[in-house]
């Protein structure tokens, strides 16, 4: 049971005197309550003692279970920064209010530094006075330094800080207000499809688990090898968080037997908590186990026996030398890379993107640098061996996890199972995590690409010219010239902003498990006839509109002839869009592209042209008619 004095709210307790409870009651905390704090020196806390001039607000008493700082708020501002009041305050005010939990905002406070930061460096003291030039030009520099989506959280968040700082303490140009919350959905939808971490290749995914497995089971390797080995191995069977698997107890491993025979089939238990509402309120998740996990889950709990008492943990993984009671991504990182490194050719690492498709990379030069490896451990990894422009390649965790979740959908597992064994707040984040065979859509890709970018063809559509757009400001990002590195450039492309091939043109938006929102069964017909905005379509692609024309004419015909009007109607409309938005500009197109390449080449390059191209001013005409 609660003590008396104590009103439990969100992740922490407050203590409950008059003046706490009238803020509850009003769901408002005041600046004049957020100074008190400050001059009493002690936040409003019960079981856990922090001071509001403190560096560093530790939560850990009332919070047991989160990952190694994420139930810490560390302010590393500069000293004499005029904001470290306002972030203090601004903190304790989302806690207190319980608007947000401790590790969103341990999450959110890189990205609003980031900002305000900016604003200190360009001679602003004052939030209250820095103008919406500043503004736009700070995030114009992010935009061109990091990815949309990544800056639309940035926004997001600063705008939170900002919203806080115009109720409670001064207020902000209302022009300011409205630019944080403006927000561009299609670009962001864009941005979030083309920036998809891509699964592991199928054809490198058994490598890595060989690899994996001869590590972890080789006796003579360092301890720490063949732990991160194992940890790898889990995470490409499970597909676990790393928070989920870095918490992990000793007695998570179980086993329950088979209603349908004798066997016992292990299973893994695991506090999850993305989706938990609460810092301390972790929901208990369960995943089965494959024999391969199985495995390198009784490897870690005999391998980590020793530091696990070193350190009197209960966690399942605890590293050697490890000091606290969770490992951290860095900890998991670096080991990861020391062992993929000493055994790059076991795990056929060195310069795998080449052969593998996107993959996490450190080079040579990175080895070098005094804070990276101790110079021992720099030599056993044998680095001189590696040229200068070679990397060593690995996977990361979220890659496994979409390697997972794509291979249980491709084993016909439910979306609704697999979202439960990922752990996901929805089946939409389930869809997002799964990628279909690419293989179709790279090659399809390719074509149209080298189409738009070698030969200068004009991709048709709504949304063609921003989609292009967007394309070309990823290739300029990553430094590739359209006319030197066209190979490079169609491969990046068709990798990054992969064409789904429909019926005459194709689907310029990424992703395929759920429908395409405008792709529903009261919408089907308009995608089937290219009436989506992310329909596009080229000029070779004339004759098959010309079928469509022709069939949607004689349904027309067929219906007027009958007497069926509103059917004839219907299939007027049909034909007129046809017409209007495919047809014509098609041959439009392969006009300019006859004019430009000559009539034998588009002849030769594209053989189901050749009926359009013999008889184009009559399928012109014939199609004119129905725009007039």
């Amino acid at each position: 049971m609660a003590i008396s004095n104590v009103i439990e709210i969100n992740e922490v307790k407050l203590i409950s005197t008059k003046e706490v409870k009238e803020l509850l009651e009003k769901k408002q905390i005041s600046n004049t309550a957020l100074e008190a704090f400050k001059r009493i020196n002690k936040l409003p806390f019960a079981n856990v003692e922090i001071y509001y001039t403190d560096d560093i607000w530790d939560f850990s008493p009332m919070i047991k279970n989160l990952p190694i700082r994420k139930h810490e708020m560390r302010f590393k501002f500069n000293p004499n920064s005029v904001f470290l009041d306002y972030y203090k305050q601004f903190v304790l005010d989302a806690i207190i209010m319980g608007r947000s939990k401790i590790r969103t905002i341990h999450k959110q406070y890189k990205q609003i530094i980031k900002v305000i930061e900016e604003f200190a460096e360009d001679g602003f003291i004052e939030i209250s006075e820095v103008p919406l030039c500043e503004y736009k030009d700070v995030f114009d520099r992010l935009y061109r330094n990091f990815a949309t989506v990544t800056v639309f959280h940035w926004r997001n968040d600063v705008k939170q800080f900002i919203n806080f700082y115009n109720t409670n303490i001064r207020k902000i140009d209302t022009e300011v207000l409205a630019f944080l919350s403006q927000r561009n959905k299609a670009e962001i939808q864009m941005a979030r499809d083309s920036n998809k971490v891509p699964e592991v290749d199928p054809n490198y995914l058994p490598i890595l688990i060989n690899g994996y497995q001869t590590i972890m089971r080789d006796c003579s390797n360092d301890v720490s090898e063949r732990v991160v080995a194992a940890c790898a191995l889990i995470y490409s069977q499970v597909g676990m968080r790393l928070s989920e698997l870095a918490t992990l107890k000793v007695d998570g491993l179980k086993k329950i037997k088979s209603e349908f025979s004798n066997m016992e089939m292990p299973y893994i238990e695991f506090l999850s908590f993305k989706t938990a509402y609460k810092d301390d309120g972790a929901f208990m998740a369960y995943a089965a186990l494959n024999n391969i996990a199985y495995e390198a889950l009784k490897v870690l709990l005999e391998l980590c026996e020793k530091p696990r008492n070193n350190i009197k943990s209960d966690a399942l993984i605890v590293f050697p030398g490890q000091r606290v009671n969770f490992f951290s991504e860095a900890v998991y990182y670096k080991n990861l890379i020391r062992m993929t490194t000493k055994n790059r050719e076991l795990l056929k690492a060195v310069n795998a993107r080449e052969k593998y498709g996107e993959l996490s990379v450190i080079k040579k030069e990175r080895f070098s640098r005094a804070d990276y490896f101790s110079y021992s451990g720099y030599k056993k990894l044998r680095i001189e061996e590696l040229a200068d422009e070679d990397e060593i390649c690995y996977p990361t965790i979220t890659q496994f996890r979409v390697s997972v979740c794509t291979n249980m959908y491709r084993q016909r597992v439910p979306l609704t199972y697999i979202r439960r064994h990922m752990t996901h707040l929805s089946l939409e984040m389930t869809a997002y995590y799964v990628r279909t065979d690419r293989n179709v859509e790279r090659e399809y890709s390719d074509v149209i690409y080298r189409e738009v970018f070698e030969n200068g063809a004009k991709l048709m559509g709504a949304n063609a010219d921003e989609f292009i757009d967007r394309v070309k400001k990823y290739i300029s990002k990553n430094n590739l010239n359209i006319k030197k590195n066209i190979d490079e450039v169609v491969k990046m492309a068709s990798e990054r902003f992969p064409l789904r091939s429909k019926r005459g043109g194709m689907c310029i938006r990424c992703g395929e498990v759920f429908p395409c929102p405008s792709n529903d069964n009261t919408d089907a017909l308009y995608c089937a006839y290219g009436m989506c905005p992310n329909n596009c379509h080229m000029y070779f692609m004339a004759d098959i509109s010309y079928t469509d024309f022709l069939s949607t004419k004689a349904a027309f015909e067929h219906n007027s002839k009958n007497g069926f009007k509103k059917a004839a109607q219907k299939e007027e409309k049909k034909l007129r869009h046809i017409v209007k938005y495919t047809l014509l500009p098609e041959l439009i197109e392969v006009r300019r592209e006859v004019a430009k390449q000559g009539r034998s080449e588009v002849w030769e390059r594209h053989k189901n042209l050749r009926e359009i191209i013999s008889n184009y001013e009559a399928i012109y005409s014939e199609a004119e008619k129905w725009i007039s």
